[in-house]
């Protein structure tokens, strides 16, 4: 089977649970009500749902390791066309998703080719699962790629042409846990990978931003590019077969990892284009960095839906449109990492308890911090927007909390 081919486009752009155990967040100390700060309690009094929450980082982690792939034979393409856009590298992606426990599952993914994303439309794609991210993968069914118009918006996705909605049926809906799905175009066997997490309504998440929150400048990388816009020359020397990803903030993964640890669901939210989100969730792998700063568990990865990303009030507008879906699913943000003012009105918005914004060190010719007018965090955790200015801040604080469900 040939493997998903790493996406190259031209045009790039650029949140505990308190200390008691997964009750209650703490009070404020900045006059803010109580109800603004309700943080994560656990979602279920159910033994064998607690025990399943408990399972799912694991299976996360597994998923970002295993390298088996579904039984698979190309049956040749319906549409000449479709068969020479082929020819170019393949764009395909999935739509990563949160579902609550007796929602409907949608699987979802873009099938497009080459540099100008060349939609394949009128396709078969095999669609595949493995379940908890282990053992056999089991084939859902298939489903054929739109013409333009002819599905109605799922999950915020619009139908422009070239995607898969597909309903995962009632007898094969996946339980609580973190799941893979991929997505085998039948006529040439390339494929998209979506990474589902079903959760009892009300359970644990944390958001974090990705350029400038996570990201850093490579040494050597040029003294007028700011860690927010480091995947820029990353990306670049990636196309000329270099390192093709920046570097992550230090503690940012043993912080991550504390939360998903205590049973906080990670949600990756950029502003970057949609042809960019294989290239993200692979950023959260060590390996794909090359910088000695550890893995980052797997979460939920969405970016913006469009080619060109979205910058400046265009973010803010899509991070709240996110925020707003999670929310109606019945899932809150206790958490939310960020670097920005979007940011900051984002989880603001949205009453994301705490917030760690962080500050991102000037360059030689350049100021890049976005947010040194916040307060510093301070030695306790505290709610409100707080900026750090090393993520062992952050991590500092996070250890003082307790675990989601006991």
């Amino acid at each position: 089977m040939r493997s998903f081919k790493r996406p190259i486009v031209s045009l790039l752009t650029g949140t505990a649970l308190v200390a008691l155990a997964g009750c209650a967040a703490e009070d404020a100390d900045d006059g803010s009500s109580d109800d603004a700060l309700t943080g994560a309690r656990c979602p279920t009094t159910k033994a064998a749902e607690i025990r399943a929450l408990g399972d799912v980082a694991a299976q996360a982690a597994r998923c970002a390791t295993d390298t088996t792939a579904p039984a698979f034979s190309p049956r040749g393409f319906a549409h000449t066309r479709n068969h020479a856009s082929s020819l170019l590298p393949a764009q395909h992606r999935g739509r990563d998703a949160f579902y609550p426990v007796g929602d409907d599952q949608w699987v979802l993914g873009k099938f497009a080719y080459g540099l100008s994303d060349k939609d394949i439309k009128g396709e078969e794609v095999d669609v595949f699962v493995q379940r908890g991210c282990g053992g056999a993968w089991e084939k859902l069914g298939t489903a054929t790629t739109t013409q333009d118009g002819e599905h109605e918006t799922v999950e915020g996705v619009e139908d422009k042409g070239g995607r898969v909605y597909f309903r995962i049926p009632a007898a094969k809906a996946l339980p609580i846990g973190h799941h893979r799905v991929r997505m085998v175009v039948a006529g040439d066997g390339t494929w998209a990978d979506q990474h589902i997490e079903v959760l009892p309504r009300g359970a644990a998440i944390f958001v974090s931003d990705v350029d400038g929150t996570l990201t850093e400048r490579r040494p050597g990388d040029p003294a007028a590019v700011c860690d927010e816009e480091s995947d820029f020359p990353a990306l670049w020397r990636g196309m000329m077969g270099g390192a093709g990803q920046p570097y992550v903030h230090e503690h940012v993964a043993a912080t991550f990892d504390k939360l998903a640890a205590l049973g906080y669901r990670p949600m990756y939210l950029t502003a970057r284009p949609e042809p960019l989100a294989p290239h993200t969730r692979a950023f959260l792998r060590a390996s794909a960095r090359g910088d000695g700063r550890g893995d980052l568990p797997l979460g939920v990865v969405h970016t913006t839906l469009g080619l060109t990303g979205a910058i400046n009030s265009a973010a803010e507008d899509f991070k709240k449109s996110e925020l707003e879906m999670l929310s109606k699913k019945g899932f809150r943000p206790t958490f939310g990492f960020g670097n920005r003012k979007s940011d900051v009105a984002t989880y603001e918005a949205y009453r994301v308890p705490y917030g760690f914004l962080y500050e991102n060190p000037d360059t030689a010719v350049r100021a890049c911090s976005q947010v040194a007018t916040l307060p510093r965090a301070g030695s306790r955790l505290t709610a409100g927007m707080r900026r750090v200015q090393s993520y062992g801040e952050a991590l500092g604080l996070v250890a003082t909390t307790g675990p989601v469900c006991r």
